[in-house]
């Protein structure tokens, strides 16, 4: 019994975004593996023979994509199409995520690179004015972009900056408009719930499986290295050292040095968030 929970499930602590997103792809492969069976087909459908896994594998590829894509609409905001293009296909290509995308699809990193993608799209887009049905969209996004990956949290960081300086207008206009104090916490707590009501498939899994919603992962009863992180190994190790194994990121993080002197706030908020993941990833256990 010690590879199944309490609940008789065997022990999984993946998220269960990955799942969620191939969910379409693997419904119509299914529908279509079931009529292939009716006329004579043996192709077991059971989830596992070569169409569901040609499925899977087109989904990760087209989620990749989709997140390169969106990633490139971004950069092209603030640089020249041409330089927005080559930095594409410098991380499509120079990065690990043409593994993840083509060698490796069964892995959440290239579903995790468009969610991420989504996120910071839509966060943009909206960043200067954003209504309250774009808040709760915002927080759908950002519970997406946890169930795939939960390391993802650190993105958080931006809607928290939006969220101080709303406060921050809202307080300069406190004495000409009284009620406006209450935007602020409108537009927090309908993130908030946008992110609850994305986390649910997440929060039902695990109750299933371990008949606890909050039994997210190994790393909760672990101790993490708050105070002695790996900031040195994490960059520049012979054993998959970031900056090391993949060269590519160097000019990146240079260039988002820049994009902060260039755009403080959108610059800087996100070499906020690059250096909070990158101490996170460093205190893991």
């Amino acid at each position: 019994m010690g590879h199944y929970t309490k609940t008789g499930h065997v022990y999984n602590y993946f998220p269960v975004g990955a799942a969620l997103l191939w969910a379409p792809f693997l419904a119509i492969t299914h529908v279509g593996v079931l009529a292939a069976r009716e006329l004579g087909s043996q192709v077991p459908a059971d989830g596992f023979s070569r169409p569901y896994l040609l499925a899977m594998a087109f989904g990760t590829a087209l989620y990749g994509f989709l997140g390169l894509w969106l990633s490139f609409r971004l950069a092209r905001s603030y640089f020249a199409e041409r330089w927005a293009l080559l930095a594409t296909l410098g991380i499509w290509f120079g990065s690990s995520l043409l593994a993840y995308m083509y060698v490796d699809p069964s892995w959440a990193h290239a579903h995790a690179a468009f969610t991420v993608a989504l996120f910071l799209w839509h966060w943009h887009h909206t960043h200067e004015r954003r209504t309250l049905w774009q808040w709760i969209a915002l927080g759908l996004i950002a519970g997406l972009m946890l169930e795939v990956y939960y390391a993802s949290f650190v993105f958080l960081l931006l809607p928290a900056v939006d969220f101080l300086l709303l406060c921050r207008g809202a307080w300069q206009k406190r004495t000409a408009y009284p009620g406006s104090m209450w935007t602020p916490l409108k537009s927090c707590f309908a993130c908030g719930a946008g992110i609850l009501v994305a986390l649910l498939p997440m929060f039902i899994a695990r109750q299933i499986v371990f008949g606890n919603p909050l039994g997210l992962s190994p790393y909760r009863s672990s101790t993490w290295n708050w105070t002695s992180p790996a900031l040195s190994n994490v960059l520049f190790s012979s054993n998959n050292g970031a900056l090391v194994w993949t060269p590519i990121l160097i000019p990146a993080v240079l260039g988002l040095l820049l994009f902060a002197r260039r755009a403080p706030v959108v610059g800087g908020t996100l070499l906020g968030v690059a250096i909070a993941y990158y101490y996170l990833i460093a205190s893991l256990p």
